[in-house]
């Protein structure tokens, strides 16, 4: 079938008003409209956004993205288990909070010259990166922007960047190491808490070598100074690392 007929189709309506396109005076159903392009889409020139929820829960697997695109917004490709690979244009410049949350993403595929500029809030939460490039043209990386990627293994970061916010790789539980073009700056956010913690400890009765004897226990408490940041502590910052030195740890 000829993509043709998307032109016509409002990427930037809200979830569930996109669900319904206008075609010869017909009304159909998005799904079985993607069901009919399999498992994937090609997006018409002319397309300057991609609204939210656009592809929500979508079953597409690959997506290729027109260049004069500007702007996914917020959840747009949120809940698409499916969807493994999505190629983004030069002119795409914002990608907003939560876009691909909870996909099946694994590969992101855009040119060198990309204008994007931020990686928001919670954008590529929960995907299945084993490596992630992050485009030199990006300056900023927000909270939880790749928090829970179980498979994610190692991150490259490009001078460009320069603030990640708080727990932006958290629970990324087999990240052997983040690489650095430049090295860490004062950009890069940290938080500082005071938290009162409980301890436990035996005071006396109590031998800690024959077990022997009737504990007596003390619960004290006291002020601990808690830090928080996108470092968490099984993190390995690596600083001043070529990009080609990088590549050749995937390859």
């Amino acid at each position: 079938m000829n993509n043709d007929f998307l032109k016509n189709f409002n990427f930037e309506g809200h979830y569930p008003q996109i669900k319904l396109l206008e075609f010869l005076d017909v009304n159909l159903d998005v799904d079985d409209i993607l069901k009919n392009q399999g498992i994937s889409l090609t997006i018409p020139q002319g397309i300057k956004v991609i609204g939210e929820y656009c592809f929500f829960l979508s079953k597409l697997k690959e997506i290729f993205l027109p260049e004069g695109l500007q702007i996914i917004e917020q959840k747009a490709f949120m809940g698409s288990l499916n969807l493994e690979i999505v190629h983004l244009p030069m002119s795409l410049i914002e990608i907003n909070s939560a876009a691909f949350y909870n996909t099946g993403l694994k590969k992101l595929d855009y040119p060198p010259t990309i204008s994007l500029q931020k990686i928001e809030k919670e954008t590529f939460y929960g995907c299945k990166f084993k490596f992630f490039k992050v485009p030199r043209s990006v300056t900023y990386i927000g909270q939880y922007a790749f928090a829970n990627n179980p498979n994610l293994k190692y991150v490259y970061i490009p001078s460009s960047v320069k603030e990640i916010d708080l727990y932006a790789f958290k629970d990324c539980k087999n990240l052997v190491g983040i690489y650095l073009e430049g090295s860490i700056n004062a950009g890069f956010k940290e938080e500082h808490k005071i938290e009162e913690v409980k301890e436990t400890r035996v005071v006396s009765g109590w031998d800690y070598h024959t077990h022997v004897g009737d504990p007596e226990l003390e619960t004290i408490t006291y002020q601990k100074n808690m830090t928080f940041s996108w470092k968490e502590d099984y993190h390995k910052i690596y600083e001043n690392i070529l990009e080609s030195d990088f590549d050749k740890l995937l390859y």
